[in-house]
């Protein structure tokens, strides 16, 4: 009896031991599969893109894009895939086709801020669009929402984004009005001149190129008229000024700024002292801020606009508290800063530095007439 229960128990062992046997060559087995199913992928990422680039050689485009999407539709996430593909149409002079993968990737979500970066360096090799309207005095007219533009030697029509559609139509002059085609990556430029129609006054035709410059076409017109160039409309770059207001509902936010002179150690005592002023002080030193009567200027806001500010503006203009933590906070959005400007009329009772009834001292970021970022400065 004792002999069978030996037996029974050796054979259940035995049994054990070949079933985690099973389950480890199961495993072995397993990760030799994936081994394997990555390298048929890589072969076959491979051979899509070599065949797209033997087409795109030859000059047939749509077979080179059919393997091109192939390529990436076996992966998606791979971002040496795109950047292949990306440098191949860049190296054959389809910078058009090089822009739509990149976006492509941006929509996949791979490797977002590097591949922007990508975009933002083709979009500048494009050349600006550039529209002529003409008008009278006091006639309706709207911006155009779409424009036909060349795309790899096809004429498509695309949507036009203008950053500001507000037309100035009472009075005589060339407004210049800036704007995008972002499915292209395209600036639009329009050159709107309105003429004197009762008067019969020829408007000086000064207009805007294709490189954001001023043209005189007709210099020997002795008729003068004023000169509106909508700046702010493809202006990008930084301004430091006063935010002195920021309103408006989600997509459709107006900041508005007044700017100034900043100077900082010696340079603002010598301003200073020029003004018949005094330096203020800081941690870091002296500053002067000069107001040079600049008229103030209004932006849209981007709704993913990202404002840094002194927590404690938050804490005085909303009444709450805050945990501690830098003194600067960052919001990548906008809804804390609009009820801020809410209560801007009370800033000087918050004796928080570089805010007042004069608004938010900040150092501005605009793109293409839109503000991107808003930091505001360290007066501590």
């Amino acid at each position: 009896m004792l002999k069978k229960i030996f037996t029974v128990i050796i054979s259940i062992i035995m049994l054990m031991n070949f079933m985690a046997c099973t389950s480890k060559d199961k495993e072995s087995i397993l990760l030799k599969d994936v081994k394997s199913q990555s390298k048929v992928e890589e072969q076959e990422i491979r051979t899509a893109i070599d065949n797209g680039n033997k087409y795109l050689e030859e000059g047939n485009y749509d077979k080179a894009k059919k393997w091109y999407e192939k390529a990436i539709s076996i992966s998606k996430g791979n971002v040496d895939t795109y950047k292949k593909i990306k440098d191949k149409y860049l190296e054959k002079g389809r910078k058009d086709d090089a822009y739509r993968i990149v976006r492509l990737a941006i929509d996949n979500g791979v490797d977002v801020e590097d591949m922007k970066k990508e975009l933002k360096s083709i979009e500048d090799t494009f050349d600006v669009i550039v529209m002529n309207k003409e008008i009278y005095v006091g006639e309706n007219y709207k911006l155009p929402n779409e424009t036909s533009l060349d795309v790899n030697g096809s004429k498509v029509t695309g949507k036009i984004k203008w950053n500001n559609d507000k037309i100035k139509n009472n009075s005589a002059g060339v407004f210049i009005y800036g704007g995008n085609i972002a499915q292209y990556g395209r600036k639009v430029i329009l050159n709107l001149e309105v003429k004197d129609k009762n008067n019969n006054v020829i408007v000086e035709n000064k207009k805007v190129d294709k490189n954001n410059e001023v043209e005189n076409k007709d210099e020997s017109n002795p008729v003068q008229s004023d000169i509106y160039v909508d700046e702010k409309s493809y202006f990008t770059g930084t301004k430091i000024c006063y935010v002195t207001k920021f309103e408006g509902k989600e997509y459709n936010r107006v900041l508005a700024l007044k700017e100034v002179e900043f100077y900082e150690d010696e340079e603002a005592v010598k301003q200073a002292s020029i003004d018949k002023n005094d330096a203020l002080e800081r941690k870091s030193g002296k500053y002067y801020i000069r107001d040079v009567g600049k008229e103030e200027e209004e932006y849209y806001v981007s709704e993913k606009c990202e404002w840094t500010v002194d927590k404690e503006l938050i804490t005085k203009s909303q009444h709450v508290s805050m945990p501690y933590t830098t003194q600067f906070i960052v919001y990548a959005g906008s809804y804390n800063i609009l009820r801020v400007f809410e209560e801007i009329s009370k800033a000087d009772e918050w004796n928080v530095p570089g805010v007042s009834s004069k608004g938010m001292f900040a150092k501005v970021y605009i793109e293409n007439g839109v503000v991107v970022k808003v930091e505001m400065q360290d007066l501590y």
